[in-house]
């Protein structure tokens, strides 16, 4: 095998291996509009201000959720205690993961970033 073609291998395999990690992953970006502490899980609401959810019995906030595809994520401990709610986030989460079936619904994050 020539140079050229091990190198052309080696950048096609990386290219495919790129694009598959990008098939089974998927980015959910909202606000955190509660909190669940028994389950480490915050609730991430699309499309919805701050002053919105402010001052909002956690009923109303499920409410508001329901109507702006909101859905719970499970996330570690350490990110639990770092997440406030009115933060607006970005949670990656796999595609392929397990979605209980509620509403909202809740899956697992794999990564969950603050949004500046």
């Amino acid at each position: 095998m020539t140079y050229k073609s091990k190198s052309f291998s080696i950048l096609l395999v990386f290219i495919v291996v790129v694009l598959l990690s990008g098939c089974f992953n998927s980015h959910y970006v909202g606000m955190i509009g509660a909190k669940n502490e028994e389950f480490n899980r915050v609730l991430v609401i699309q499309n919805v201000s701050k002053d919105l959810i402010e001052d909002k019995e956690i009923g109303e906030i499920i409410k508001i959720a329901q109507k702006h595809d909101g859905i719970w994520f499970s996330v570690s401990k350490g990110t639990y205690d770092e997440l406030n709610i009115g933060e607006k986030v970005d949670v990656e989460y796999s595609k392929n993961g397990d979605i209980l079936d509620s509403d909202p619904p809740k899956m697992g994050a794999k990564d969950i970033k603050v949004v500046k």
